[in-house]
């Protein structure tokens, strides 16, 4: 069993040399009850899986240091409208480990649930937002505006490429993809060349909007 955690370092005022880190872990073991044929008391197929909670084994403790590397932190308050409806692309955060975009809009009908779906093209490869995991983003109210955090597995390894964070669509919280309400078809489109190699000319995107193709 392997895993991959990121961890927020925005907490830090200044920007050291190095990190002096503890990982404290926990393992809680439980034997998982075999799958059955035999319909549960609902009439579902296969019964239940439900684990019996077992004693935590640890904890592991692990001392180490790692170099800081500080984030490339943007700043392009760029403004892009699709529809009528603008939207403010107003920070671009990239990291050795994820890149964090904030996004601002007024949403429509003034509803406050409303999140951009969203993907991020950096040269040929395609990443999307940690929220399609079901991670929930981070959201905010500032005055008329919904401002939406989005964390992308997508780290700057200093290669030239142009990085393109496309907003396809509106999307009310909770809706799947068969209930989408939006202001039409059109995309909010940021693009920058060189995005993750240097922390200069911080507000040079191109903007653009367009209709999708079939």
């Amino acid at each position: 069993m392997s895993g991959t955690f990121n961890f927020d370092t925005t907490i830090l005022e200044d920007a050291p040399q190095s990190l002096d880190l503890r990982l404290e872990v926990a393992v809680i073991l439980s034997a998982m009850p075999p799958i059955t044929a035999t319909p549960d008391a609902a009439g579902n197929p296969g019964g239940t899986m439900a684990a019996p909670d077992g004693e935590p084994v640890g904890p592991f403790i692990f001392d180490f240091t790692v170099p800081f590397i500080p984030a490339i932190v943007l700043m392009p308050e760029t403004v892009v409208e699709a529809n009528g409806l603008p939207m403010t692309l107003e920070q671009v955060s990239i990291t050795p480990s994820m890149t964090r975009t904030h996004l601002c809009f007024t949403p429509p009908d003034n509803a406050p649930d409303w999140l951009p779906m969203v993907v991020l093209d950096i040269g040929e490869a395609r990443v999307e937002p940690l929220s399609s995991l079901g991670i929930a983003p981070t959201t905010a109210t500032v005055g008329e505006s919904r401002c939406v955090t989005l964390d992308f597995p997508a780290p700057y390894d200093l290669h030239a490429a142009q990085w393109t964070l496309r907003v396809e669509r509106l999307q009310r919280a909770g809706q799947d993809s068969g209930g989408l309400a939006a202001p039409g078809n059109s995309r909010w489109t940021f693009r920058r060349r060189d995005a993750g190699r240097s922390p200069k000319n911080q507000t040079c995107w191109q903007t653009g909007s367009k209709r999708p193709t079939a």
